[in-house]
């Protein structure tokens, strides 16, 4: 009966916590919550800025990341120089916001393929590209398929 009644408290209690992520009150929590990488997805996926303000090992835990850039690609600028260079990541960052691509990391902003990739996601990409991939037929064809 107690374990019953111990499990049916926990439970309870993560679902208050999971609450309080949905309305902001995040940093309200316990700090062991703070630290659950399915309560900081679900924050910053309400607000994916509040990326920012998460501890470093969240700005570079996959899950977390995603879910901040699928709301707001902008927030890729917090996320750690490992995933700024994360493909899915990246992507879907574009597919949110164009202007994400401000924040890749050197390996995708420097490669020529993903610039092909990244005008096809969302052909405004185009105008943040370096001149030299601009200039380039394999870009220019895929900015105009799309």
């Amino acid at each position: 009966m107690t374990t019953i009644n111990q499990t049916q408290t926990a439970c309870e209690f993560e679902l208050k916590a999971v609450k309080m992520a949905l309305n902001g009150d995040y940093f309200e929590l316990p700090e062991e919550f703070q630290e659950d990488e399915v309560i900081a997805a679900i924050f910053v996926s309400r607000d994916g800025f509040s990326l920012k303000y998460l501890r470093q090992e969240l700005q570079n835990n996959f899950t977390v990341v995603n879910a901040a850039v699928s709301h707001n690609g902008l927030a890729l600028q917090f996320a750690s120089n490992e995933l700024k260079d994360h493909l899915l990541i990246a992507n879907n960052a574009l597919a949110n916001n164009p202007m994400a691509y401000k924040y890749l990391g050197d390996e995708l902003k420097n490669s020529l393929k993903y610039a092909i990739e990244a005008v096809g996601l969302n052909n405004k990409v185009y105008e943040l590209l370096s001149e030299e991939f601009q200039k380039n037929y394999s870009v220019i064809k895929n900015l105009y398929k799309h």
